[in-house]
């Protein structure tokens, strides 16, 4: 994950960001030959200075 998190750090922004957050959930996910897990999902979230939101990354 920190390695997820860097590389979004380092990358420049589409557009004139005025706020950037991180938020995150958990998915059932199922891995052959290991049945059902959870995976937790990171996403990257913008809202441009008019109000428009936009996901960055996941």
């Amino acid at each position: 994950m920190l390695e997820g998190a860097e590389a979004l750090c380092q990358r420049p922004l589409p557009e004139e960001m005025a706020l950037v957050y991180l938020d995150g959930f958990f998915l059932k996910v199922l891995r052959e030959g290991l049945g059902v897990e959870r995976e937790a999902v990171y996403v990257a979230l913008g809202v441009s200075p008019c109000g428009a939101r936009r996901v960055l990354g996941f």
